[in-house]
């Protein structure tokens, strides 16, 4: 079975080069309980990408509607329904800072929201996320710090290596 980091970065592959819309955003492929419907050529945005990098990257999560619905932040009330999805199946576990040397899954709030994946490398991140700033998909390299001061309030889900039943040997 192919590491977590390796899951990861073959799924957001595909969103390289896309750019971003906030409204009618595309998945590039079918993954999880991601409506067909949705699926095709087009821009992203921060939860198109989070969502379909993390069902992508767990397949054998029995991903549902509403998993897809909190992972999109479809009820603007739930601010943290990202993180709560990926703990109640099991793939990450809520936290209060990126982590360090692994995956996270990242939901920061300010003027507005944004939604992103970090990979840690001892004191540094590497940021993958799809954003207007950014005229769409892109890594690039942050602290955990400069993180923080960007939101007024942010979360943070660590990302398990595999699923629950899931182990190295599949």
């Amino acid at each position: 079975m192919q590491t977590l980091d390796e899951r990861i970065l073959t799924e957001f592959l595909p969103y390289r080069g896309l750019g971003w819309t906030r409204t009618d955003p595309r998945f590039p492929r079918q993954v999880g309980s991601v409506p067909t419907s949705l699926v095709g050529k087009g821009p992203a945005n921060c939860v198109t990408l989070t969502t379909g990098v993390i069902m992508g990257a767990f397949p054998n999560v029995p991903w549902t509607h509403d998993d897809y619905r909190d992972l999109m932040l479809w009820d603007g009330a739930r601010k943290w329904s990202p993180m709560e999805s990926v703990i109640r199946r099991g793939v990450g576990t809520n936290a209060g800072i990126p982590n360090p040397t692994g995956w996270t899954l990242v939901q920061g709030w300010g003027a507005g929201g944004h939604a992103f994946l970090t990979r840690g490398l001892g004191g540094r991140l590497i940021v993958y996320e799809s954003s207007r700033s950014a005229r769409g998909t892109r890594a690039r390299v942050a602290t955990a710090a400069e993180i923080k001061s960007d939101y007024s309030r942010v979360g943070y889900a660590w990302l398990h290596e595999y699923a629950p039943g899931e182990c190295a040997t599949g």
